[in-house]
């Protein structure tokens, strides 16, 4: 009996505790202190508090401009979307102050990092219509108190990775680099609002009204434009490793959608998250430039000749701008720029630096997007990440069924299942 219970208790293994989790940490022990680790941590929760201060007063940079774009808003009205940030921050401090222990410093800032998205993207979408509902953009308000609540949980949490003498300078420089996201977003916010984003010109620009009736504005800006920087702060918080977000940047689809502006969505005006992105056919205009017995190479003559493309360009832009021709004029010049350069090149001929001026890039930008266009290696046209065979390849553990007092199968264990995980040996 004796044996038995015993053998019972031994049965049950320890759960293997999660290598992100910090053992045998004490700071004030130089032996038992990583600073690398905590500088690193230090590093990744100021970028995050700083884009938490920018959602946290986004409403005040946007709600001046909301009666511009038609929004029926009284004075009282607008003054309530700049001051419920503030009442949230105030109540849901409340509740970060006990995260850190709970959750730990990685998931609390991974998670609220993804958390600002979701009023980014609200007001990206709800200023496009001006018959959003008020409660609507309350709300958004309301959720842009993240933002400042994250303050509560961010400081406590990286005073537990410095010791006592480090402390004070940690916590200061967290503190005062964090709230730099004030002044940016309020400093940014107006200049994002008067020009189109690169990598969003298929999104048409907004119209005024009332005093500045006519004039174009894109105060969606504002809103979108930290998102990428958000996405970032939560994949370093989550342990993602950067040469993944390298890779990523790297890709040909960032390039030909951010870098080069050629590639561009599909009906955007339906104001989905385009998956599919399209470059616009140059093809017709050269046949019939060189049909008409001129050059059709010539980058002068290609240029005059994109109005008259058997295409229309009005045509395309319904396809890929939302009706506005500016974006893909500039795909189709910038393509007839580089067949035009690569021609000389080719040729053995002068090249004339004044071709890709003329669209806006350079020498060095036509050369890489023809390699990719035309000559690209497989490493070009698909990014793949460096591995790290240092970190198991999925958390996920696979159960090798083992026959009861079986001297064999997944592992010399009897009886039972042996939890086996891709990437290590059982032990």
């Amino acid at each position: 009996m004796t044996t038995s219970h015993a053998a019972s208790s031994a049965a049950p293994a320890e759960k293997q505790a999660s290598k992100y989790v910090l053992q045998d940490w004490e700071p004030n022990n130089p032996e038992k202190w990583d600073s690398k680790l905590a500088w690193r941590t230090l590093t990744i929760t100021t970028y995050s508090l700083i884009l938490g201060f920018c959602v946290w007063f986004l409403p005040s940079a946007i709600a001046p401009k909301l009666t511009l774009l038609g929004f029926n808003l009284s004075a009282s009205q607008l003054y309530w979307l700049t001051a419920l940030p503030g009442l949230a921050a105030g109540l849901l401090r409340l509740v970060y102050m006990f995260l850190p222990p709970l959750i730990g410093t990685r998931k609390m800032v991974g998670i609220t990092s993804l958390l600002f998205l979701i009023p980014m993207l609200g007001w990206f979408y709800a200023v496009q219509d001006n018959t959003t509902p008020y409660a609507v953009l309350l709300t958004l308000a309301f959720m842009c108190g993240i933002g400042g609540a994250a303050f509560s949980g961010y400081m406590p949490s990286t005073g537990y990775f410095f010791p006592k003498r480090l402390s004070g300078t940690a916590l200061g420089l967290q503190g005062g680099i964090g709230n730099l996201g004030m002044s940016v977003i309020q400093l940014v916010g107006p200049i994002l609002m008067g020009f189109g984003l690169f990598g969003l010109t298929w999104l048409a620009p907004q119209t005024q009204v009332g005093e500045h009736a006519g004039e174009q504005i894109w105060v969606y800006n504002a809103a979108i434009f930290f998102v990428p920087w958000c996405v970032i702060a939560a994949a370093q918080a989550s342990g993602i490793p950067r040469s993944f977000i390298e890779a990523a940047q790297n890709s040909p689809a960032y390039k030909l959608i951010i870098d080069y502006k050629l590639a561009l969505p599909l009906h955007p005006e339906f104001r989905t998250l385009p998956m599919v992105w399209y470059i616009p056919p140059l093809s017709p205009v050269v046949d019939a430039v060189t049909k008409s017995g001129a050059d059709g190479e010539n980058h002068k003559i290609l240029l005059t000749a994109l109005s008259t493309m058997r295409i229309p360009l009005e045509y395309l832009a319904g396809l890929f701008s939302a009706g506005d021709t500016r974006p893909v004029e500039l795909s189709l010049r910038r393509l007839a720029a580089m067949r035009s350069y690569m021609r000389d090149v080719n040729m053995g001929q002068p090249v004339d630096p004044s071709i890709p001026e003329s669209v806006g890039m350079t020498e060095e930008e036509v050369l890489a997007m023809y390699r990719l266009l035309s000559i690209a290696k497989y490493e070009d046209r698909y990014v793949i990440p460096t591995s790290h065979p240092e970190e198991m390849r999925t958390p996920t553990p696979y159960l090798c069924p083992v026959g009861e007092g079986a001297e064999s199968g997944c592992g010399s264990h009897k009886g039972g299942k042996v939890p086996v995980s891709i990437g290590r040996r059982p032990e």
